[in-house]
């Protein structure tokens, strides 16, 4: 058991202060977006005793890659609208690229790495989301009021959409001027529907439209289910579904992958055939995930087996115990862990735990969130 830490990431998109104030430091100035524990090589964890990174350790002892990367982030601005590849997708994506002669850091790059990227989030406060494709009729009733609306480009999405999902996302992903059309019209007043349906999905893509003002990505918003999640409830994002996170403090685990497909709201890359291609267009509800508890402690779980979060509420002595590699991290209060040694953490201070006979006790009071592989 030892402690790692790592820099905040300077995404675009991430608060100036919420991360600062989670950690208890002195905000940079600079847009923080997420910090990441684990050992992919986009951005190692370290040792905080010895400055190894965890790939460097696991090099040492001829441990293990962890098969999962845990992340704390705050969003203050819309990400963009995105989809994460299967592992069949992300294979046959990264060896085609590496064949190409696409360097690694090269801006027009989709495939970081051969893995996919399917991912939990866990509220820490209040965290908005899009997520999977709105029904089809709540689809259909959105583009019909802004048909009657009168809103320029409407009524070619709502014939668009007859033919079915594909056909009205490929039209937005490719900037049909219909598309680009909606997402300016979504600048201007839109009266309210009566229809709560209605008038959140139209509520949320302005709000996407005005970080991002006439990308068609907003008008592929309307088309996304909106997730409001209260702090600790969590979203499962399996490998192929839309989705961007809006607003809020979060804690993630995924798959170790740095994959990526954009759809539209970025200035990044954005490759529509590529992205098209890994959309899962089997259409369900959200994954929203329903914790299983024991006690203090509640496990996420979702339908990939490449990760889960336990939840430990600390309250006196918890005893968790580890059989493969996982990342604790603080998000409250003031907790310890002790097994063989000691470490006494604060919110955004995280421990890398080896798998052992031994439990670790956890003490306090506080809240702590631990990664591992799925059992």
């Amino acid at each position: 058991m030892f402690e790692i830490t790592n820099t905040p990431r300077p995404y675009a998109w991430g608060s100036t202060s919420a991360l600062a104030e989670l950690r208890g430091v002195s905000p940079s100035g600079n847009p923080e977006a997420e910090i990441w524990f684990g050992d992919h090589e986009g951005s190692p964890a370290t040792r905080v005793d010895d400055g190894r990174t965890l790939g460097q350790w696991e090099a040492d002892t001829g441990s293990s890659e962890l098969p999962f990367l845990l992340k704390i982030l705050a969003v203050a601005t819309p990400l963009s609208i995105q989809v994460h590849p299967t592992r069949e997708a992300a294979r046959a994506g990264f060896t085609s690229e590496d064949l190409a002669g696409t360097p690694l850091d090269s801006p027009t790059r989709n495939y970081k790495d051969a893995n996919h990227k399917p991912e939990i989030i866990r509220a820490v406060t209040e965290f908005s989301a899009l997520s999977g494709f709105r029904t089809p009729s709540d689809r259909t009733a959105v583009l019909e009021f802004l048909v009657s609306k009168s809103v320029a480009g409407a009524a070619e999405l709502a014939e668009a959409h007859t033919f079915g999902l594909r056909e009205v996302v490929e039209r937005i992903v490719r900037h049909d001027p219909s598309a680009v059309s909606v997402a300016a019209a979504l600048l201007g007043t839109i009266p309210d529907s009566g229809s709560a349906v209605i008038d959140d999905a139209i509520a949320t893509a302005q709000t996407v439209a005005r970080a991002f003002p006439s990308d068609p990505g907003a008008t592929l918003a309307l088309l996304l289910n909106h997730i409001v999640l209260s702090p600790g409830k969590a979203l499962a994002v399996p490998a192929g579904t839309v989705h961007a996170y809006l607003s809020g403090v979060g804690v993630e685990v995924m798959a170790s992958s740095d994959n990526v497909l954009r759809g539209g709201c970025t200035a990044k890359h954005i490759d529509a055939d590529e992205f098209l291609s890994v959309v899962d267009w089997d259409e369900r509800p959200a994954e929203l995930i329903t914790p299983d508890i024991d006690g203090p402690i509640a496990r996420l779980r979702a339908s990939f087996d490449d990760c889960q979060l336990i939840d430990i509420s600390v309250e006196g002595d918890v005893t968790v115990s580890v059989t493969t590699p996982a990342i604790a991290l603080v998000i409250d209060g003031v907790v310890t862990l002790a097994s063989d040694s000691q470490l006494h953490l604060t919110p955004g201070r995280a421990a890398f735990l080896e798998p052992s006979d031994v439990p670790i006790h956890a003490s306090g009071r506080g809240i702590l969130v631990v990664a591992t592989r799925a059992e």
